[in-house]
């Protein structure tokens, strides 16, 4: 099989799957019992795309909880968003599985990244069918800048032996998009809810929802002198 010259690239967890809600509702309900409210601007401003101890320690500070051990609800709040993650009932968004099959018709790569632990990423990906569509996965944790960085993206680019400036991604959050700039992609912004009011300066273009990027239009973005 020739390798392809272009790719479509993706957050595995926060397009295959709601993965900014799952993630919400996982760490508000941990705080919520320890007594801490956590409204989704909160959450939005310190947890979007970062690991629980980056988070942690302004969290409990705005709340005035600062002597509650880090540790433990660093371990509470990991295993609650794994247990999200390896629930039987999550399917891949259909809008997504439509975008992947008309792409991969036209030889176009497809490739995954996750910030989730390895072996949870790849049970994510495998329950959801996406091997099965031609799809490459990549695992790159996030670092203090958060999830994802322009290395992650990069590397999954090389995975596929796609030359960056030849890689769409789709990107939820203004640090992804930011990191994806970075790595010489282009980059369409798909924001959450949760992300909707930050800066998407730089992206090809910002759309409310999945569902409005049709398989023709993100075919057209990818002809040859795109």
């Amino acid at each position: 099989m020739a390798r392809p010259r272009r790719a479509v690239l993706f957050e595995l967890e926060n397009l295959a799957v709601d993965g900014h809600g799952l993630v919400y509702d996982a760490v508000k309900s941990v705080f919520k019992g320890k007594g801490i409210d956590l409204p989704p601007a909160l959450f939005s401003r310190c947890c979007l795309g970062r690991a629980p101890q980056s988070y942690v320690p302004a969290i409990l500070k705005h709340a005035g909880k600062e002597r509650l051990s880090h540790e433990k609800l660093e371990e509470d709040l990991r295993v609650t968003i794994q247990e999200a993650f390896a629930a039987d009932s999550l399917r891949l968004n259909p809008s997504l599985a439509a975008l992947l099959q008309a792409v991969a018709a036209q030889g176009v790569g497809c490739g995954a990244l996750s910030g989730l632990e390895n072996s949870l990423a790849e049970k994510l990906f495998a329950r959801l069918g996406l091997k099965a569509l031609g799809v490459a996965l990549h695992v790159g944790a996030a670092d203090r800048r958060g999830f994802p960085t322009a290395e992650a993206w990069g590397k999954l680019s090389q995975g596929l032996a796609v030359d960056p400036v030849y890689c769409l991604a789709l990107c939820t959050t203004a640090q992804s998009t930011r990191a994806a700039l970075a790595a010489h992609m282009h980059a369409i912004a798909i924001p959450h809810a949760l992300s909707a009011f930050e800066d998407y300066s730089g992206a090809d273009e910002v759309l409310d929802s999945l569902q409005a990027l049709r398989p023709e239009q993100l075919l057209a973005r990818l002809e040859p002198g795109w």
